[in-house]
C-alpha cells in the first residue's frame, strides 16, 4: 500500500471498453481505497509506467493481442517484471481459462487470478489480498467451458449462440478440407483464407456481442475459502494443485514461450558459416522466425485435429515441409515484395518452379522431421534429454524453412534489381552487394556438398541450428547414416575414402613422425653435438697451446 492507504493499480488490459467499465464500476461501487492509477494496452508502455512509477499492483490481461513479433507478450511481461521487481505483485483478470497458460503464469511469479465476469466485490477481495503479500487463485474445475444463463437471456445473447454454433459447424467443414493430404497448393490457400475469415468472425462476435458467465461466490463464513461445488469459483492458495493436471502440455508451452524468447532476445548469427537469413535486419529477421514459428504450430493442430497417424506422417512428411516453406514464402514475399508481383498466381508459378530446387538441397537435409512433428503432437511426458534433443531440432526446423524463404527471395528476385532498405541489411545498398552475398552463399553449399556432409554421414552426425546466447549456434547429433554412407558416389565417396584413410594411416604416422623425431634429436645432441663440442673443444685447445709457445719463446 500507498503511504495514502489507497490501492495504486496499473491496468494492462487492450479492451479500452472494459477498462472504462471497471474504472466506472469502481467509482459507482464506492471503492475510494482503491484506485487505478494507469491504463496501458502493450506490455512495452507498461514497464514504462513501472519505471517511472512503481504501482502497488498490475493487473494484467494476459491474452494481449501482438499487432508486430516484437512486441511483448503476457507471458514474457510477467518474467521481465518478476527478474526487475521482484516484490511487485502481479494479477491476472483475463478471458484466458486455459489452465496450462495459468501454471505457467504462476511460475513466472504472478500470485493473483480472476477471470473476467467475476463480481466486483470478488475482485476488490483478491487485489488487496495479493497487494497484502497473499495469494488469490479463483480456478473452476471446468473453467474452460463457461456457460451463458439459461434464465432471462436476452435476444443478443440467443444470436450470439446461435452465431457462434454457425461459424463453428462451417469451421469444422473447412478443416475437413484442409485435412485433405493431396489438396493442391491453390485449393489449400483458399481454404485457410476461409478459415481466418471465419476465426475473425468468432472473435468478432465474442468481442460485440454480450455473454454472461456463471459464477458462484465463495461463502463469506468459509474460513478455508474454498467451494467444492463442482459448478462453483473455486479461491485457492496452492493454485498448482488444482493446474498441474496436464502436464506434457504445459512443458510444451514452456519450450515454447521459452523459444519465443530466445528469438526475441537476439538472432545474430554466431557460426562462421553463413546463413541465408543473414542479409535481413535484425528486426525483419524476427519477423520471419515468428512467421515460421506460427505456421508450424498451425500445421501441428491440424494434424492433431486430423488425427494424423504415424503412417501417414511417414508418407507425407516432406509435402507438409514442403507446404510450410510455401506458405511462408508466399506470406513473407506478398508483404514485403509486393511491387514485384503483378498478380499473385506468378508468385505461386515462382514457388512451384522452385520447389524442387529448395527441397533437394535443404528440405530434405533437415534431419528428424517426423521425430519433430510427431514430438510437437504427443501428449507423452519425455525425460529431460530427450526434450533437450527435441528442442534443438525444433529450433532447426524453424531456422532452415525461414533460410528456405530467403533462398526463393536470392533466387528469383535479385535480376529486378529490389532493393529493400527496410529489411536488408546496412551494407546491402547494391543489386552486386546481393550478388556478393549470394556468392558466398553458393561457395557455403559447395564446401558443404562436397566436403562436410560426406564427412557428417562418415561420423554418423547431423548439423543442426539452434537459438541460445541471443544468437543461433551450431551443433551436431549423433545418429546412424551408414545407409546414406551406401549411397554416395564420385568425389563425396572419395571424400570417405580419404577420411578413412586418414584413420587408418594416422596412428601408423603418428608413431613414424614420433621415431623419426626422436632419432633426429638424437643425431643432433649425441652425435652432431659431441662432435661439434669436441672439435670445439680441440681448436680451443690448440689456440691455447699457440698462445702459450709464443709466449714462451718471447720470454726465452
Amino acid at each position: 500500500m500507498t503511504n495514502s492507504q489507497r490501492l495504486q493499480i496499473l491496468l494492462v488490459d487492450d479492451d479500452p471498453i472494459f477498462a472504462l467499465g471497471l474504472q466506472t464500476a469502481l467509482q459507482e461501487g464506492g471503492y475510494t481505497d482503491i484506485v487505478i492509477s494507469a491504463h496501458v494496452t502493450t506490455a512495452a508502455s507498461a514497464l514504462n509506467i513501472i519505471a517511472a512509477n512503481l504501482p502497488d499492483l498490475v493487473v494484467l490481461e494476459l491474452n494481449l493481442r501482438l499487432e508486430d513479433p516484437a512486441q511483448i507478450s503476457g507471458l514474457q511481461f510477467c518474467q521481465q517484471v518478476r527478474r526487475q521487481y521482484p516484490n511487485l505483485p502481479i494479477f491476472l483478470l483475463t478471458s484466458q481459462t486455459n489452465p496450462d497458460l495459468l501454471v505457467t503464469a504462476y511460475n513466472l511469479g504472478v500470485r493473483g487470478y480472476c477471470v473476467k465476469g467475476t463480481p466486483l466485490s470478488s475482485l476488490v477481495r483478491g487485489w488487496t489480498t495479493v497487494a497484502d503479500g497473499d495469494e488469490y487463485w479463483q480456478v473452476s474445475q471446468n473453467i474452460q467451458t463457461v456457460t451463458p444463463r439459461s434464465k432471462s437471456q436476452k435476444w443478443l445473447q440467443v444470436q450470439r449462440r446461435v452465431g457462434l454454433a454457425q461459424i463453428d459447424h462451417n469451421l469444422k467443414k473447412v478443416n475437413q478440407s484442409l485435412g485433405n493430404s493431396n489438396l493442391p497448393l491453390l485449393d489449400w490457400l483458399f481454404w485457410q483464407g476461409r478459415r481466418r475469415e471465419l476465426l475473425l468472425a468468432r472473435w468478432l462476435v465474442n468481442q460485440l456481442l454480450p455473454v454472461e458467465y456463471v459464477v458462484i461466490e465463495p461463502p463469506r463464513n468459509s474460513a478455508s475459502n474454498l467451494v467444492t461445488d463442482s459448478t462453483s469459483a473455486i479461491v485457492s492458495n496452492n493454485p498448482t494443485s488444482l493446474l498441474l493436471s496436464r502436464e506434457t502440455e504445459i512443458k510444451r508451452n514452456d519450450i515454447y514461450t521459452k523459444t519465443l524468447t530466445q528469438i526475441q532476445s537476439g538472432v545474430n548469427n554466431l557460426t562462421k558459416s553463413p546463413l541465408e537469413i543473414d542479409i535481413l535486419r535484425t528486426k525483419s529477421k524476427k519477423e520471419l522466425l515468428y512467421l515460421v514459428y506460427n505456421q508450424v504450430l498451425k500445421t501441428v493442430d491440424k494434424l492433431r485435429f486430423t488425427r494424423a497417424s504415424e503412417e501417414d506422417l511417414l508418407n507425407n512428411i516432406d509435402l507438409i515441409i514442403k507446404d510450410l516453406w510455401q506458405v511462408c514464402s508466399f506470406e513473407f514475399i506478398t508483404t514485403h515484395y509486393p511491387n514485384v508481383l503483378t498478380e499473385k498466381i506468378q508468385l505461386l508459378d515462382v514457388l512451384l518452379k522452385e520447389s524442387v530446387f529448395i527441397k533437394e538441397d535443404l528440405l530434405d537435409k533437415i534431419p528428424f522431421k517426423v521425430e519433430v512433428i510427431q514430438d510437437l503432437i504427443s501428449e507423452e511426458i519425455e525425460p529431460e534429454k530427450v526434450r533437450e534433443r527435441f528442442e534443438l531440432l525444433w529450433h532447426n526446423l524453424i531456422i532452415e524453412i525461414a533460410n528456405g524463404v530467403m533462398l526463393t527471395i536470392l533466387n528469383n528476385f535479385l535480376d529486378e534489381e529490389i532493393i529493400q532498405p527496410d529489411i536488408y541489411q546496412d551494407g546491402i545498398i547494391s543489386s552486386r552487394d546481393i550478388a556478393k552475398f549470394r556468392n558466398r552463399l553458393s561457395w557455403k553449399y559447395r564446401r558443404e556438398k562436397y566436403l562436410e556432409e560426406p564427412q557428417n554421414i562418415f561420423e554418423d552426425r547431423y548439423k543442426v541450428y539452434y537459438f541460445a546466447q541471443g544468437g543461433i549456434l551450431k551443433t551436431f547429433i549423433k545418429a546412424c547414416r551408414k545407409k546414406e554412407l551406401k549411397q554416395l558416389k564420385g568425389f563425396r565417396w572419395w571424400v570417405t575414402i580419404i577420411i578413412e584413410a586418414r584413420d587408418a594411416i594416422a596412428p601408423g604416422i603418428a608413431a613414424l613422425i614420433d621415431w623419426l623425431g626422436k632419432l633426429v634429436v638424437y643425431l643432433l645432441t649425441e652425435v652432431i653435438g659431441k662432435a661439434i663440442g669436441l672439435i670445439g673443444r680441440g681448436f680451443v685447445q690448440g689456440i691455447g697451446n699457440a698462445v702459450q709457445e709464443t709466449r714462451y719463446r718471447k720470454r726465452n
